[in-house]
């Protein structure tokens, strides 16, 4: 089983920072899951939609391709951490975006996602980040 991460940016709902999320499609299956935050600063909550495309709703703007995965373990092993990313409410300026990066950076330091994809994506948020 194969799957592609993708950073999913939103129109926002207040205020006119862009919302962030992580959309994991399974290609073999036709599985789809989209991780995010939700929320304001300190009291962020955990989203996770199955079955649902970045593109159904009328907010969405674009996605930026991160990297594929090959095989069913991969796939598995990029759930697990995406499910288990923390949520930091202890930091004032946390935002779903800081979210986005932060489970980018863990994937890659479990060497899930190769540095060329990892930087190549980071360097493209880094650049939007914030707006």
């Amino acid at each position: 089983m194969s799957s592609i991460l993708y950073v999913a940016i939103y129109r926002p709902l207040a205020g006119n920072v862009k919302h962030w999320s992580l959309w994991l499609e399974e290609v073999d299956t036709d599985t789809s899951t989209i991780y995010e935050v939700v929320g304001e600063a300190t009291s962020f909550r955990r989203n996770t939609l199955h079955d649902r495309r970045p593109e159904s709703t009328t907010r969405f703007v674009r996605l930026i391709h991160v990297c594929e995965f090959d095989g069913a373990a991969a796939t598995a092993d990029a759930k697990q951490k995406l499910e288990d990313q923390e949520i930091h409410n202890d930091v004032a300026h946390w935002s779903c975006q800081d979210f986005v990066l932060e489970a980018l950076e863990g994937l890659h330091d479990e060497e899930l996602i190769q540095d060329a994809d990892y930087y190549e994506a980071k360097d493209e948020l880094d650049s939007i980040y914030d707006q």
